[in-house]
């Protein structure tokens, strides 16, 4: 497609305070009292801008990648990640690489004149909301487990479902337990 060269790419690091502390289930011992993103940006030729946003080293991207992607077709977004991943760290830079690649999927959806998630989920315009509060008419729930042992956490979920009968499905995001250093994995 014409225009949809790459014309540059910018990066910089967004700090934000939060207004109190976090002690965050995905990181025990630990408190946060703010948080950072790096914010990619890609310009095309024509001027349309695509943004992303994850960690990484704005450094890297602005003196190593941005060269390396310049003057590309922004449209072909998998040779690109390929070209970043070998170019710049290999796999260590992947949060990186995915950041960059959602500014060239955000260009992709601004090109088609659609919204973000429409390329990806074509299928459906409504995404299933959840929220602990069956009394609104949320018809599921979803629970975070990290307790000291799996027979804990099935614990939890069992006094939910005891509390919800068959009104709500639970959802379980374990992804934040057993991983090395928190409390109880093995």
């Amino acid at each position: 497609m014409d225009g949809m060269k790459i014309a540059s790419l910018s990066a910089w690091v967004v700090k934000t305070d939060y207004t109190g502390e976090v002690w965050p289930a995905w990181s025990p011992g630990t408190r946060w009292q703010g948080t950072q993103a790096t914010i990619y940006e890609i310009r095309t030729e024509d001027g349309l801008v695509g943004v992303g946003a994850g960690r990484g080293a704005p450094d890297v991207a602005n003196d190593v990648v941005a060269p390396l992607i310049a003057g590309r077709d922004a449209s072909h977004i998998e040779p690109i990640v390929r070209t970043i991943i070998n170019g710049a760290g290999g796999w260590a830079a992947v949060t990186m690489v995915c950041a960059i690649e959602m500014a060239l999927r955000d260009l992709a959806g601004k090109r088609a004149g659609m919204p973000l998630y429409r390329p990806w989920v074509a299928h459906t315009d409504r995404i299933r909301a959840y929220a602990s509060m069956v009394d609104r008419g949320y018809t599921a729930i979803k629970l975070r487990l990290h307790s000291e042992t799996i027979r804990e956490d099935i614990a939890q979920v069992e006094a939910v479902r005891n509390a919800v009968g068959d009104r709500m499905d639970i959802m379980v995001d374990a992804n934040q337990a057993q991983e090395p250093g928190t409390p109880g994995a093995e």
